[in-house]
């Protein structure tokens, strides 16, 4: 730590910010024993290799959270072996954080970063709380917290295909979970550096959070059913399909921009679509910005594995759109297609809270209302509205370049 501390004192005001440091790769040459939370998104182009590979001896332990190192895992699916990510570098160690013993094995043990000196997170975000990492990232920040664990924290910061769209309402404590962080909005507007830092404000930890520089860098997909940039863009509205009995597209080649069902019947499926091509026409941040084409197609695995689903394509005509009031008009208009009693997933789904599905997912009792009542649409953009107008305000002071 000392080295980092004089590897700070070289460099000039200019290069940092008030508010936080931005290093290059240069900074964890001065560190032994890191730690490196991370998945396949950790490569650095301009070495042509993983950053694992480039720490090389100064690595003590790669944490590898859902899904696995080379995002090969489907969702929930447990890693309890990680004996295949040895990659030759003998005596380090991958430890997985999405193990099948979820009350220990996703929380971040102080023995596991007591003798670190450094800590990396790499991973690509994309800017929607629903996805798992952002709670690992908690889960190791709130050790460090509680054990007084004063090491720095380095965050690559790799480019965000949601980057400054604010979507949605703070997550609810009744709802929070593992795919819900309490008080974070469904698209938050902020890169995963800045996330990382106001993660750290919420829990009062008062380390080190700086901003990593690795160069050039290129999308690689972050999880099995977000392979593009356009497949995030529609995460934000298209991921509460997945509290319902629908399709949200897994098994097939274009998650979450595809949904449907065996029980839709395709003669209903232009009906639904004026119903709510009406129904958005009221919103400005909807009217006109999107195409919803009735399709049939078979999912490979997961729901309705090897079944004829009826249902839709979602094209986005203008990237300005609103995914999430979107996608909250499509759960509403479905529901009067399918038995109700068939309709929302049952039971607990995520660690952390025994609530269904759409419960987690939606965060929210006043949007999980508009799901059931008699509610317009135009009510629920104006919630949304004022919610995301506080959020910009909380966040201002992250939102700094």
């Amino acid at each position: 730590y000392l080295s980092y501390s004089l590897y700070l004192s070289k460099h000039t005001f200019y290069e940092y910010s008030f508010f936080s440091e931005i290093m290059d790769l240069k900074a964890l040459q001065a560190l032994n024993n890191i730690g490196l939370l991370a998945n396949q998104t950790s490569y650095v182009f301009d070495k042509q290799m993983y950053m694992h590979a480039f720490l090389r001896h100064r690595l003590k332990r790669v944490f590898v959270p859902e899904h696995g190192f080379f995002s090969e895992l489907q969702d929930q699916i447990c890693l309890d072996d990680t004996s295949t990510y040895g990659f030759g570098h003998d005596g380090l160690a991958f430890v997985s954080m999405y193990g099948s013993d979820k009350e220990n094995h996703l929380q971040f043990p102080a023995s596991m970063l007591r003798d670190l000196d450094g800590i990396v997170i790499d991973i690509q975000d994309v800017g929607v709380r629903y996805f798992t990492y952002i709670m690992s990232v908690v889960y190791m920040l709130e050790t460090m917290y509680k054990y007084n664990l004063s090491m720095p924290v380095f965050v690559v910061d790799h480019s965000n295909p949601n980057d400054k769209i604010i979507e949605g309402s703070p997550m609810q404590a009744p709802f929070a979970s593992f795919i819900g962080v309490q008080g974070l909005p469904h698209c938050y507007g902020l890169t995963f550096y800045q996330l990382v830092k106001w993660i750290s404000k919420k829990i009062h930890l008062t380390n080190d959070i700086i901003k990593l520089d690795v160069g050039k860098n290129s999308w690689i997909q972050a999880s099995p059913n977000l392979p593009t940039v356009e497949s995030c863009r529609v995460y934000t509205g298209q991921c509460l399909i997945e509290g319902t009995t629908m399709s949200e597209g897994r098994g097939t080649t274009l998650p979450f921009q595809i949904f449907g069902s065996p029980v839709l019947k395709f003669e209903y499926l232009n009906e639904m679509r004026k119903n709510i091509d009406k129904t958005t026409s009221k919103i400005p941040v909807l009217h006109d910005k999107f195409h919803l084409r009735p399709l049939k197609f078979i999912p490979t695995f997961h729901k309705h594995q090897d079944e004829i689903c009826n249902g839709f394509q979602l094209h986005i005509l203008d990237k300005s759109y609103h995914s999430l009031l979107l996608g909250m008009a499509i759960v509403k208009e479905c529901a009067k297609y399918i038995p109700s009693e068939q309709y929302y997933r049952p039971g607990p789904y995520e660690f952390g809270n025994e609530r269904t599905a759409i419960e987690l997912l939606v965060g929210d009792q006043v949007l999980l209302d508009f799901l059931i009542d008699d509610i317009e649409l135009i009510d629920i953009f104006e919630y949304l509205r004022s919610k995301e107008e506080e959020w910009s305000s909380e966040i201002k002071d992250f939102c700094w370049h």
